[in-house]
């Protein structure tokens, strides 16, 4: 027996997971959008979009979000501090 792929939108069949990704991409892509989902990392909190996960993470998580940009000015400081010294000396 044949290997397949079924869509689980429609029920057509296809030989190939490419032809079925092509075919869900072209005919069933708000379907495929609508069941998109992005769990909270802190918290496990399932939401529809990045964006809705950053709002998430700034009003139930505003901690975590200051370590977040913490890290990222020592980061850059720590950066420019080390091509300032690569280029003086």
């Amino acid at each position: 027996m044949a290997d397949y792929h079924r869509c689980e939108y429609c029920g057509d069949q296809f030989s190939s997971i490419i032809e079925l990704n092509i075919h869900k991409a072209g005919n069933h892509a708000s379907k495929e959008a609508e069941n998109m989902r992005y769990p909270c990392k802190r918290c496990g909190e399932v939401l529809s979009s990045p964006r809705e996960v950053a709002e998430h993470m700034k009003t139930d998580h505003p901690e975590a979000v200051r370590w977040i940009n913490f890290f990222w000015w020592v980061i850059t400081i720590a950066t420019i501090l080390f091509v300032l010294w690569k280029y003086l000396t």
